[in-house]
């Protein structure tokens, strides 16, 4: 994970990273994220839950979303306290599909939330935590190329949530998918 946010972000910072948009269900790609992460979170004591009603399409790169997931997963279970829950949610608002991740872990100020932003950055809450100060730039340079946006509210010691949306996957690019399922 690691050498792809570098080389994800390398590219971008290029203008070389090549997206490759199709309808991706957000709600399927977390329940796989969550299979991959399951042994992380277990060793860390930490509980991940996935909030959806059901299928939610984004028109979106699938290996980019994959990475949303993992990069925005993996960094809750890191700042969590053992016994508590990660929140994964998938849902449909206005023209946008939004993914989020919820913990309640240590939190971060608003000087830590800009400096998480910027590639390499670690707020104050990482010291003595592995980590690349990679994952929350990535995720913001996949959801500015897909013309989405992120949002972070977190508070120090309350936990932290992370909101990306991303542009909705067009009914008639959906339908030919959920017929073939059938």
């Amino acid at each position: 994970l690691m050498v792809d946010d570098m080389l994800d972000l390398a590219k971008a910072d290029a203008d070389r990273q090549r997206l490759e948009p199709e309808p991706v269900d957000l709600a399927a790609s977390a329940q796989s994220v969550i299979r991959q992460l399951e042994n992380q979170a277990e060793r860390a004591g930490v509980k991940l839950r996935l909030k959806a009603g059901g299928e939610v399409w984004a028109q979106a790169d699938a290996r980019a979303v994959r990475q949303i997931w993992q990069n925005l997963v993996s960094n809750a279970i890191k700042y969590s306290e053992r016994g508590s829950t990660v929140v994964l949610e998938a849902m449909e608002e206005a023209n946008a599909a939004v993914l989020s991740v919820t913990d309640k872990g240590a939190g971060m100020s608003e000087d830590d939330v800009r400096l998480a932003l910027e590639p390499f950055g670690q707020g104050g809450n990482a010291r003595g935590l592995p980590g690349t100060g990679l994952g929350l730039a990535v995720v913001q340079r996949f959801a500015e190329l897909h013309g989405g946006l992120i949002d972070i509210q977190s508070k120090l010691g309350k936990g932290t949530r992370v909101i990306v949306s991303l542009p909705r996957a067009a009914e008639d690019d959906i339908a030919p998918l959920e017929d073939a399922a059938q």
